[in-house]
């Protein structure tokens, strides 16, 4: 019986990777708030890493900035999508943590 993976380990395209090192690097970026990534399984295209990024006010910040910013993360930790949200829009859920369904929602979206 194959019961899952624990610890927060992913497998993509025969890596194994921990989405919590693809956030701490992208919440690195100077301009970025806030980062959340996740794995969207697709049937054209396999699994994609996708990323959400808060951008803090005052600040622009571009899917280039980020690619060219993950070109030092190793090739299958960066992420094919990114979704950049200002800092204003960013979901909340009622205890003030990232609301991850409704970033998961928008990315169907856009």
């Amino acid at each position: 019986y194959y019961i899952g993976r624990k610890g927060g380990f992913h497998k993509v395209n025969g890596y194994r990777i921990d989405l919590l090192e693809i956030e701490e690097f992208l919440q690195s970026i100077p301009s970025v708030g806030e980062a959340t990534s996740w794995v969207e399984d697709n049937t054209e295209n396999g699994s994609m890493i996708i990323a959400a990024i808060n951008v803090m006010d005052g600040f622009c910040l571009s899917t280039r900035d980020l690619r060219k910013s993950c070109s030092y993360l190793s090739p299958w930790l960066r992420p094919t999508r990114y979704l950049i949200i200002p800092q204003s829009e960013w979901p909340m859920n009622v205890r003030g943590k990232t609301d991850k369904e409704s970033l998961k929602r928008r990315s169907y979206e856009k």
